[in-house]
C-alpha cells in the first residue's frame, strides 16, 4: 500500500545533486513488511557538508551500484503504492531527476509527513524528523542516513495513522482518511 523512501544525495539540491544512498520501506499501513536499502554510485563527489552529516563519504561509494543498476528494483518497489517521505519534495524531486536522467518518468502518489505533522500538531515548533521522534518517543539510530531515517518515518507515520483513527476526532484525522480514500 505504502513505499517509504528516503534518499541521500550529494548536496543539498535535488536536480542538481546525485543520490548516493537510498531506502525503500514497504509498509502495509501497520507494520513493515520488506526494506531495500543501498549506497549508490553517484558518479560525482559528495559535498564536504553533506559527509559530515551524514557519514558518508566517497570512499564508501566505491563499488557501489549506479542508480541506472537498481532504478528497476526502485520502480518496481514503488509502483502501484504511495510514496510516504519526510520532506517528500526532496526525495521526488531527486527521483524525477535521476530517472529522467535515464530517460524515464517517476510519478507517484504521495504523502508528506512534515506537512502532514504541520496539520496535526499546529502548535510544535519544529518539524523536522528528529524532533517529531523525540515528541513521540522513537528511537533512531544513524540519523542522515537513508534506512533509519525511512524505518523512524514508517513509524512516524503508523503513529500518524493511529492518531487519526482514534477516538480523538480531528481536521487531520479527516485528512489522513481523505488521502488514504484517494
Amino acid at each position: 500500500m505504502f513505499s517509504i523512501i528516503d534518499v541521500e544525495s550529494t548536496n543539498g539540491d535535488p536536480i542538481a545533486g546525485r543520490s548516493m544512498e537510498i531506502a525503500v520501506v514497504q509498509f502495509d499501513g501497520k507494520q513493515v513488511t520488506e526494506t531495500y536499502t543501498t549506497l549508490i554510485q553517484p558518479g560525482t563527489p559528495v559535498q564536504p557538508y553533506v559527509a559530515n552529516l551524514t557519514g558518508i563519504n566517497d570512499g564508501m561509494l566505491v563499488g557501489a551500484p549506479t542508480f541506472k543498476e537498481i532504478h528497476g528494483i526502485i520502480d518496481e518497489m514503488t509502483h502501484g503504492r504511495i510514496i510516504v517521505a519526510h520532506n517528500l519534495m526532496f526525495d521526488m524531486q531527486i527521483l524525477r531527476s535521476e530517472f529522467g536522467r535515464l530517460d524515464a518518468d517517476f510519478e507517484r502518489d504521495g504523502i508528506c509527513t512534515d506537512k502532514l505533522s504541520r496539520t496535526i500538531w499546529p502548535e510544535r515548533k519544529r518539524y523536522n524528523l528528529t524532533s517529531l521522534c523525540e515528541m513521540l518517543s522513537i528511537t533512531f539510530e544513524g540519523k542522515h542516513r537513508a534506512e533509519s531515517d525511512a524505518l523512524a518515518t514508517a513509524e512516524l507515520f503508523k503513529q500518524m495513522l493511529a492518531y487519526a483513527n482514534s477516538e480523538v476526532r480531528t481536521k487531520s484525522g479527516a485528512i489522513i482518511e481523505n488521502i488514504l480514500a484517494a
